[in-house]
């Protein structure tokens, strides 16, 4: 859902700068954010980050290219990530939303080992619409 449309050169060179600046921050802080990148044969098709890192906590956030998905790709992206979360981070819950129409993504939350704790209702403004939200945790 943060991925700008069209995506330019411009966006792939400023968000490659953030992911270095996590990198060296990660030495010495915990970052508000933190990107991971996805490759296949060496070319970025996805992204998998922790968005609003709180203390014990953090909001986990992802995106693939659509020729790269239903192959299993997001699904062990999400399980590394998380795991690498609760390990080198210290977080004892992890969360993430999905829009309401966005079955792909809840089955990847689920097949992560997330749970549907709720539905926040009319969250998600689209083209005169407004749209439900699903939220799924992860706990420690």
């Amino acid at each position: 859902s943060n991925v700008p449309s069209p995506y330019t050169i411009e966006h792939a060179q400023a968000w490659l700068e953030r992911m270095r600046g996590n990198r060296l921050m990660l030495r010495f802080k915990k970052p508000s954010r933190i990107d991971f990148a996805i490759t296949v044969d060496d070319e970025v098709v996805g992204s998998v980050a922790f968005i609003d890192v709180k203390d014990h906590m953090a909001q986990l956030s992802y995106w693939l290219s659509r020729e790269h998905q239903g192959r299993g790709i997001m699904t062990q992206a999400v399980k590394t990530v998380v795991r690498w979360g609760f390990e080198q981070c210290g977080f004892v819950r992890i969360w993430g939303y999905t829009w309401s129409d966005n079955e792909d993504s809840q089955r990847v939350l689920r097949r992560a080992g997330f749970t549907l704790e709720g539905v926040h209702r009319k969250v998600w403004p689209k083209n005169g619409q407004f749209y439900d939200s699903h939220m799924y945790a992860i706990v420690e």
